[in-house]
């Protein structure tokens, strides 16, 4: 089963409201990926429960993307307008399609993708701050650039508490057996935590 295959599948266990212990004992035998992996996607999945907990954190944070997508996309049309090169202006075209792939990711409960959000989030203010003296404040636009990194604030917050909150971990037991042989071995046992 490939990597994509095996996503799907604990996709599909979530949304039968499996909780994770009880989705890897049924899967990891199913696939040919390592077991280690296994819980690492496990970690990655969050629960029915944990999705419908945190449904309108979110539902924010996702809008809020949206937001600053329509601001951020407006902006690079003026500075394009301006008479930019198009060169000096890529950082305004990257963020904005960067928060496009990261509200699909995030749509679909993707809990390794909100500390990129936070990483990117920052990096877009910091260059903000950076060109804050080149910003006309008499323009009504710049409110709207206000508003922008006002909701990115927030979404570096939101990004914190679900990546918190929706990536859970597992333990790594030992345990001794005996084989139909008779001979002692050991094996790993991977426990996922549960929120």
């Amino acid at each position: 089963m490939k990597y994509s295959e095996t996503i799907k599948l604990i996709e599909e266990k979530v949304k039968e409201g499996k909780a994770k212990q009880e989705i890897f004992t049924e899967v990891r035998n199913e696939i040919k990926i390592p077991h280690e992996k296994l819980a690492d996607l496990l970690k990655k999945t969050p629960t029915l429960a944990q999705r419908k907990k945190y449904k309108l954190s979110n539902t924010l944070l996702i809008v809020f993307l949206l937001i600053s997508i329509f601001i951020e996309l407006l902006n690079a049309w003026f500075v394009v307008n301006r008479g930019i090169k198009f060169i000096d202006s890529i950082q305004v075209f990257l963020f904005p399609i960067a928060y496009l792939f990261f509200v699909v990711k995030v749509i679909n409960f993707r809990a390794n993708t909100y500390k990129h959000i936070v990483v990117f989030a920052v990096l877009d203010i910091l260059i903000f701050l950076l060109n804050l003296s080149s910003i006309n404040f008499s323009d009504s636009f710049s409110i709207a650039l206000m508003l922008n990194y006002s909701l990115l604030l927030i979404s570096i917050y939101l990004g914190i508490i679900l990546d918190k909150r929706l990536n859970s971990t597992y333990t790594r037991k030992f345990e001794k057996y005996t084989t139909k042989d008779g001979q002692e071995k050991t094996r790993i046992l991977y426990i996922m935590d549960e929120e």
